[in-house]
């Protein structure tokens, strides 16, 4: 999650994440955390209602987006 943030808004330190408070709600943290940790109230965890937006489909490399 923390590599995705593209303002640096999540750290990781002592074990634990840190929020800071220039998040720009564009949920990469959400929709690319690679462990599906964060989440939005209890709403999300309904994995089915909803899905976590992966990338457009095959060949998209969400790596390209930590640049």
């Amino acid at each position: 999650c923390v590599e995705f943030c593209p303002t640096n808004n999540i750290r990781f330190e002592n074990e634990e994440f840190i929020w800071g408070d220039d998040c720009n709600i564009c949920l990469r943290c959400y929709n690319l955390c690679p462990e599906d940790a964060i989440q939005f109230k209890e709403a999300t965890l309904n994995k089915k209602k909803y899905p976590r937006y992966k990338g457009p489909g095959n060949g998209f490399n969400q790596n390209k987006l930590k640049e």
